[in-house]
């Protein structure tokens, strides 16, 4: 019985996807592990400016007004226009059925998800309609990666710099406080 050998392919093919996005998903979830924990990870562009627009975003519906000016941020930005508040974009509307104490927690669960649907379109994509196979996916992803870094470093110098320097400080240097229980919770001090 001499069966065909290229009938097994497509089989192989899905297990050798399904195990990529296996690896995929348990890189990110090394990455995010934290918010695995209850914690939040954010911060910098996602701290300063997506967080504060998911939160007036979400105030204002709830008010029952049309998020069409934020007077909070700047001299104001048009709410309505810009793509960074999301008004329009439906799972954004799920920030409506949390809590206020939720939203920061909710944007990390959302920042998650959206990386994980990423890369699993990008995989799809590259292995469908590129027809590459799972292995040559991740050698182009490591060699786009890579170009962009050195492209990156070529315009920023000192960014690599300041990473190094920040190490070293953070490996040699140590700061001990005393006295942290004379700090008040709120409020100021002298």
């Amino acid at each position: 019985m001499n069966a065909d050998p290229s009938s097994d392919r497509p089989a192989k093919a899905s297990h050798s996807a399904w195990r990529a996005f296996f690896w995929v998903a348990l890189a990110l979830a090394v990455v995010y592990l934290p918010i695995f924990f209850g914690r939040i990870v954010f911060f910098r562009d996602i701290a300063h400016w997506i967080f504060p627009a998911r939160v007036f975003v979400r105030e204002s519906l709830l008010r029952g007004e049309l998020p069409a000016w934020n007077p909070l941020q700047g001299l104001g930005f048009s709410a309505l226009s810009n793509p960074l508040y999301g008004v329009f974009y439906p799972p954004n509307w799920l920030f409506l059925l949390v809590g206020p104490d939720w939203v920061a927690a909710m944007l990390t669960w959302q920042d998650f998800a959206h990386l994980l649907w990423g890369s699993a379109g990008v995989f799809w994509l590259a292995t469908s309609v590129g027809g590459l196979a799972p292995r040559q996916v991740f050698l182009l992803s490591a060699a786009m990666t890579l170009a962009a870094t050195v492209y990156v470093l070529a315009i920023l110098p000192d960014a690599l710099l300041r990473l190094f320097v920040w190490f070293f400080t953070h490996s040699i240097y140590r700061l001990r406080v005393e006295g942290r229980d004379n700090i008040p919770e709120k409020g100021g001090a002298l």
